[in-house]
């Protein structure tokens, strides 16, 4: 048995499951997710902690839970610890607990290949789920809803020319010192990069903070700010949206990592930042000296840094 406890929003979510499948699939065995860290609403001591929901449910595959889903919701509106440490321990019953001791990628676990086990951490390396790419974009990925028709409208014209999706990540990343926010001469330089040998590139920016880049991004070519009345179920219209342009200037944000991946144009170019963890950060919150800072493992090696 494998299960994966599960944190953050939609993109960490994609990172933690891919890991949990791949080892399910190389044991035969059956993959579980533990929510109880997830759905937890008591407080919690860093203010700029952001609470988040299960979001896997955008896509058409189900997962199975150590305590149902429904339960686990019902569960979580009591506000009480106790209860998630419950859920916690019950989930973890009988198995190793594999913790992530630092962001990055961990190579003995992938020679180990461990069975048995809970895995706690973000588990935002490629190399984790290597083996299985292929699946998870024609099943596990799939999507669950339908798109609007002005959606469906708005992807067919993606579709047709030099697209190029820009992501901006603000709101909880102006506080993150961990992340930290990019700014918006990193985008300039990302478009003028791409620009320079995509022909007629057309600009589809998608944000956090939609008015935000209405004021302070300006391009040379036509743009257009993707508001969010495309965002569709937990934003998964807005992902499908962002994963049908053919290039990317991206981030340091996992859906917007996600959105680069699942895009399958065979001309896709990629702008990812050089550092994708806030490289005036001293320590990072495991308090590891071999800190990956850059995102080594994280960030495909034909993806371009900037």
């Amino acid at each position: 048995m494998i299960v994966v406890r599960l944190m953050g929003g939609l993109g960490n979510q994609m990172f933690q499951v891919a890991w949990g499948l791949r080892l399910a699939q190389h044991h035969r065995t059956r993959l579980y997710l533990d929510t109880s860290f997830l759905l937890d609403r008591t407080p919690q001591p860093d203010p700029t902690f952001v609470y988040r929901g299960y979001d896997l449910d955008v896509f058409e595959h189900s997962f199975r839970h150590r305590v149902p889903l429904t339960l686990a919701r019902a569960l979580a509106r009591l506000r009480k610890k106790r209860v998630h440490d419950w859920m916690f321990r019950w989930a973890s019953r009988g198995l190793r607990h594999i913790r992530e001791r630092r962001v990055g990628l961990h190579p003995e676990l992938l020679r180990e290949l461990p069975n048995n086990c809970i895995l706690d951490g973000y588990w935002q390396s490629i190399h984790y789920f290597a083996p299985i790419e292929g699946e998870l974009k024609a099943s596990y990925f799939r999507f669950r809803l339908p798109m609007s028709s002005e959606a469906l409208q708005l992807q067919e014209e993606i579709s047709s020319v030099q697209s190029i999706c820009i992501n901006v990540r603000r709101t909880d990343f102006l506080t993150n010192s961990f992340h930290g926010a990019m700014g918006g001469d990193y985008f300039q330089e990302g478009v003028e990069r791409l620009g320079a040998t995509v022909s007629d590139p057309r600009i589809y920016i998608f944000s956090d903070d939609v008015e935000w880049c209405r004021d302070n991004l300006k391009f040379d070519h036509p743009t257009t700010v993707v508001d969010h009345t495309y965002q569709g179920f937990k934003f998964s219209t807005y992902l499908r949206l962002m994963a049908s342009c053919r290039h990317f200037v991206i981030p340091n944000s996992t859906f917007a990592w996600w959105a680069a991946w699942l895009g399958n144009h065979p001309e896709k170019r990629v702008i990812a930042p050089r550092f994708w963890f806030n490289p005036e950060r001293e320590a990072d919150f495991y308090g590891a000296k071999d800190f990956d800072r850059e995102g080594r493992n994280l960030v495909p090696a034909e993806w371009e840094r900037l």
